[in-house]
């Protein structure tokens, strides 16, 4: 018997099998160390000040911020595995979003815009959600 996540992509249904990591704490989540998280939050941080993540200004703007926490020996390696897994889970983020997108038929297409006076860009976009919360809810 295999475990398979099923999805549909708009128009066939796909099963892609579980692979089980092996790193896992007693709740059954994936366990994340401190440095795990450091790492995640410079490449963020790195993407966010212009960085590719194709290119070496990622891998000498982490190990910059790194080096006085990861052992000296293996840092270079240590670093690249985690910006090839940051690569990895970016991509598989957007192309999740894509397949998201594209299960819908698109018909509309709106621009909204607010007024300064009336109300800010954080005040805008909570009313917004929340009309279109309403609107999702009671019409389906």
């Amino acid at each position: 018997m295999y475990l398979c996540k099923i999805y549909n992509d708009g128009s066939h249904y796909i099963a892609k099998p579980i692979i089980e990591s092996g790193k896992k704490d007693s709740d059954g989540k994936s366990k994340r160390t401190d440095i795990n998280e450091m790492i995640d939050n410079l490449f963020v941080t790195g993407l966010r000040q212009g960085l590719s993540y194709k290119k070496a200004e990622m891998f000498n703007f982490i190990k910059d911020n790194t080096e006085s926490i990861i052992e000296a020996d293996n840092i270079d390696e240590f670093v690249t595995g985690h910006i090839d897994r940051c690569r990895k889970n970016l991509f598989l983020r957007k192309r999740r979003f894509d397949r998201k997108a594209f299960l819908h038929k698109w018909t509309h297409f709106i621009t909204i815009s607010y007024d300064d006076k009336i109300h800010t860009e954080q005040s805008f976009k909570k009313s917004l959600k929340k009309c279109l919360s309403n609107l999702s809810t009671r019409r389906g």
